[in-house]
């Protein structure tokens, strides 16, 4: 794995697990396997939206406990494998979920989000016009990915909103942790 400089680091990209349910086990699993071959998980962070597994899904038995929680995954000293071509200059944040996200993972994003924007670690990141999504990323010049599903404008507004009127500032923390707990 490449060491991250931090100086470069320019975006941070959103990504969608483009599965109803997961966790960073489980995406380590994919990412790992032979048909991909990562040394481990591409992001850097996780969001769950509380179906950790495909039994809970399939039941409709979520964890609330898990809905908007927040983990590491590949360490921030490397770079990611979430974005060909820009993983030099970003930080890959996985919101498990399809199309549709809840609002608990809307505030961990924010709350993951404002760490970087406050953090002098990351000069470049200095707010919402630092947010990407994958889809809106070239890729070997091309516009190749669809991921996050979502309509990125109206994210950055909202995220630049919930910032403003402070949503997440009663949890904000100092550093990264191996667990980013928003409660």
């Amino acid at each position: 794995m490449l060491p991250l400089n931090f100086q470069n680091v320019r975006y941070l990209i959103l990504h969608c697990s483009a599965s109803y349910y997961g966790n960073v086990e489980l995406i380590t699993e994919w990412h790992t396997a032979p048909d991909r071959n990562y040394d481990t998980i591409g992001y850097h962070h996780v969001i769950t939206n509380g179906y950790w597994n495909y039994e809970a899904w399939v039941s409709k038995q979520p964890d609330f406990n898990l809905d908007g929680a927040g983990f590491s995954g590949r360490d921030v000293m490397f770079q990611g494998a979430h974005c060909k071509g820009h993983n030099a200059e970003s930080i890959g944040i996985c919101m498990i979920g399809q199309r549709q996200f809840t609002r608990a993972q809307f505030d961990a994003f924010t709350r993951t989000a404002e760490i970087y924007f406050d953090s002098s670690d990351f000069p470049l990141l200095t707010g919402p016009e630092c947010v990407r999504g994958h889809y809106e990323l070239l890729q070997n010049g091309l516009y190749s990915k669809t991921c996050p599903n979502i309509h990125m404008d109206m994210f950055r507004a909202q995220l630049a909103k919930s910032i403003q009127q402070g949503v997440s500032s009663d949890n904000r923390r100092t550093g990264l942790s191996k667990r980013l707990t928003f409660t």
